[in-house]
């Protein structure tokens, strides 16, 4: 099988299986022979700023000289992003061999399992000493939970609403579905969050007796950057690195792609993977801050499972229009279904639906042209990675 084969045969398994995703891969992983025991696993999980974290976290590891493998999801551009080893994506040849020696040990194994497994393997295969490891979904059932040895540190970055219909509708359970990688013996982390989704997680830490927890000190108005900055350097502290080390290195650090991300000046256009409300509420904090007396347009994708509606609702104090577009992706909310939320929350004249992601494009850059407004694209990843491979 060619490389573009494996990929088109993994991203067309379904994203979820008729087991919960722990299970399936604590299976693979057995039959390997557990070959996640030769890590020293640092598991992230979290509603937002999961992969701002694991990034500050892998890279300031790379940069203390240790050979660290990184597990994100999803990718922009190509799937070999989501899985590196100091910084270098694993190639397509790889990709090829252990897909097919997963492929080998049978069952139904979804997407999400198979790309969890295949970052293992290869982590292992280039002798890695730490994986930084990123959840999917949650983290009680999430199939990176299915590692057989304790993690080094398990990070919380941090809990809001998303995915109720998988986690719970209320933060407490959201908090408890994330606390589900926290094992006994481990170190724990946990970002800025609201303080009864805090006190579910100590009280779990409680329970199961781990090493010891802390958490970030900042205030609520420090940015959403700053607050994963500090996250990831309790993270690495934990294992070692000086925090007066982590903080010079970390200055070093060039951001994640398709967060903030300026991809023109004229007009100024931002490209960010802000698919939830509270990760549209830092979006626009930032924007703001950045661009204080501007007003923005914006595109909008999103998918299905996600708060569109409440992503939109965050933005709309600032919104002069918002240009809505279908992503190409089975899961994918209908640009007209995106426009009938915006007219529902500001009316007709905020909104226009968009048949094609070239026409949306053009539109928004015209708009914001015209208008002296900076473009803002957002909504889902998966619309980031589309615009990134059409410019």
């Amino acid at each position: 099988m060619s490389y573009d084969e494996v990929v088109s045969e993994i991203m067309g398994r379904t994203r979820f299986g008729n087991r919960p995703g722990v299970e399936v891969s604590a299976e693979l992983l057995k039959k390997l022979g557990n070959p996640e025991k030769k890590l020293r696993i640092i598991h992230v999980a979290g509603t937002n700023g999961k992969g701002s974290v694991c990034s500050y976290i892998s890279y300031t590891l790379m940069a203390t000289g240790h050979r660290t493998g990184l597990f994100t999801s999803p990718h922009i551009l190509d799937y070999c992003e989501r899985i590196r080893v100091d910084g270098q994506e694993i190639s397509e040849d790889e990709v090829v061999t252990l897909y097919k020696q997963i492929d080998a040990l049978g069952g139904s194994p979804t997407m999400f399992d198979i790309s969890f497994i295949m970052a293992i393997l290869y982590f292992v295969k280039m002798d890695c000493e730490f994986a930084v490891i990123e959840t999917g979904l949650g983290g009680r059932l999430d199939s990176t939970n299915g590692i057989s040895t304790i993690p080094e540190v398990c990070v919380i970055t941090s809990i809001s609403k998303d995915h109720t219909e998988l986690l719970g509708d209320t933060i407490e359970s959201i908090a408890a579905e994330k606390a589900g990688i926290i094992k006994p013996g481990c170190g724990v982390v946990l970002g800025k969050m609201p303080d009864r989704a805090r006190e579910v997680i100590l009280k779990h830490c409680r329970q199961i007796g781990v090493r010891t927890a802390v958490g970030v000190d900042v205030s609520f108005s420090d940015t959403f950057e700053e607050k994963n900055h500090a996250t990831a350097g309790l993270a690495v502290e934990m294992v070692g690195v000086d925090l007066e080390e982590y903080e010079r290195i970390s200055r070093r650090f060039r951001g994640v792609p398709g967060r903030l991300d300026v991809i023109s000046e004229d007009p100024v256009f931002i490209l960010d993977g802000a698919h939830n409300p509270g990760a549209a509420k830092e979006l626009l904090r930032a924007l703001k801050q950045l661009y204080e007396d501007k007003e923005f347009v914006f595109l909008i994708g999103a998918l299905h499972g996600h708060d569109a509606a409440g992503v939109i609702k965050q933005l709309l104090p600032k919104a002069k229009h918002f240009f809505t577009v279908s992503i190409n992706d089975p899961r994918a909310y209908t640009a007209k279904e995106l426009y009938d939320m915006v007219t529902k929350a500001a009316g007709e004249e905020k909104a226009t639906a968009c048949d094609s992601l070239d026409e949306a494009l053009l539109k928004l850059k015209e708009d914001a042209k015209a208008t002296g407004s900076v473009a803002v694209a957002c909504g889902s990843f998966y619309l980031v990675g589309e615009i990134f491979d059409e410019i």
